[in-house]
């Protein structure tokens, strides 16, 4: 609430980042121990995954609030630049029904759900629409998830990012930051439903110039009428 009086009543804030469960198994466990321990046990991994992700319900059931904010960022990185972390075979049976599930939760409370992971997540975002999800961040286009492209198949997703922070804004030119957001803009448009900005936190690497250039493009061709 403090912050929201900094920031002004015009810009929405997110609530705690709300885990699916597996980043928290695969960085407490490290992915090798994870992999091996599901390997030999799986059920025993599952039970885990499962406690983890009934911790997670259970807290958004007892701090969710739409007045505070109308959105919830739930994640679980699960993709690298070129293809998923884990098969699409586990993550349908270990990841996809634990994130209904959250989603679920969040929705019971009137709060829409943007999902959250890098990487490259073609080969499953057909399984993240069967969940529920409200739309995606952060459409990393090094990862062929460029923002007009994930548009096209999936135009009532909540586009959120888009503009690449690993190269372009820290060694690209200006004006190639000028026509990125253009393109994005006139390839992702859809009314209300594209939050353009950095694909993560803008590091100290990124150009201030090309930060400045991208947020000054945006104010000039990135709102719509309605």
């Amino acid at each position: 609430m403090e912050l929201q009086e900094k920031v002004g009543e015009n810009t929405v804030l997110f609530p705690n980042e709300s885990p699916v469960g597996l980043d928290t198994a695969h960085v407490r466990a490290g992915l090798d121990l994870l992999s091996y321990a599901y390997a030999e046990n799986p059920e025993l991994v599952s039970e885990w995954l499962e406690a983890l992700n009934w911790a997670e319900i259970q807290r958004v059931h007892e701090t969710a609030d739409p007045s505070l904010s109308p959105v919830a960022l739930v994640f679980s990185d699960i993709a690298g630049t070129d293809q998923l972390m884990f098969s699409p075979k586990f993550l349908r049976k270990e990841f996809f029904p634990r994130l209904v599930k959250l989603v679920a939760a969040w929705h019971e409370h009137g709060i829409k759900v943007i999902y959250h992971s890098d990487g490259n997540l073609w080969a499953v975002l057909d399984d993240f629409q069967k969940s529920g999800i409200d739309g995606i961040n952060p459409l990393e286009p090094l990862s062929a998830m460029y923002a007009g492209d994930v548009h096209k198949a999936y135009p009532q997703w909540i586009l959120m990012g888009g503009i690449d922070v690993s190269q372009l804004l820290p060694l690209g030119s200006e004006a190639e930051v000028r026509e990125a957001v253009r393109k994005t803009i006139d390839d992702a448009a859809c009314t209300g439903r594209l939050w353009i900005g950095s694909t993560t936190e803008i590091h100290p690497a990124a150009k201030l110039e090309n930060v400045l250039a991208m947020w000054d493009e945006i104010e000039k061709v990135g709102y719509y009428d309605n």
